[in-house]
């Protein structure tokens, strides 16, 4: 990773940084080819669909090939073989369900993001005050994540004090495995 200029291994400078911003960033500007067949209405949506997937698996193979073998990229780019066609086209294709979604989970982040980095909102003097206004702001966005599925009829029931369930419970993980 150091090649692709991330600092540490750690949370934030792999998952959200390498992983989740640097998505996002990508998304504001598409290559011209996903545009061009994400925009052409003569194209039926389940074409433009499958056309878009097929670019966004040459994008990936091709990082792929380059990614050492058994390493991080490369069991990073297995993952995002299998997830980035539908979340390419819940952010870029016009789905009336799917894009609104994923365009709210996106501008959610962003804002939990900001809250966790703003001194203003995030109290940074102790660890225990940090440790709670972290939790309250990761709720929030839970929270906010939560009503955005269920508004759309997904089911989310998981929230971010299941941790607090289990312990109490004693079960497994927040599913009960």
């Amino acid at each position: 990773l150091g090649a692709r200029r991330v600092p540490a291994v750690n949370v934030f400078d792999v998952v959200i940084d390498f992983c989740l911003l640097d998505s996002f960033d990508d998304l504001d500007m598409p290559p011209a080819s996903v545009t061009s067949v994400i925009s052409n209405s003569w194209i039926s949506q389940s074409l433009r669909k499958s056309m878009l997937s097929t670019a966004v698996w040459g994008m990936i193979g091709t990082k792929s090939k380059k990614a050492v073998p058994d390493g991080f990229l490369s069991r990073f780019y297995e993952i995002m073989g299998v997830l980035s066609p539908s979340l390419a086209w819940g952010f870029l294709g016009d789905d009336p369900v799917l894009n609104p979604i994923c365009k709210s989970i996106r501008e959610d982040m962003t804002k939990c993001l900001f809250k966790v980095f703003d001194e203003s909102a995030t109290d940074y003097s102790s660890l225990d005050s940090l440790s709670e206004d972290l939790y309250r702001v990761l709720k929030e966005s839970a929270d906010n994540l939560s009503f955005t599925f269920k508004s759309s009829g997904i089911n989310a029931e998981c929230e971010v004090s299941c941790y607090d369930k289990m312990r109490l419970d004693g079960k497994e993980g927040c599913l009960g495995f």
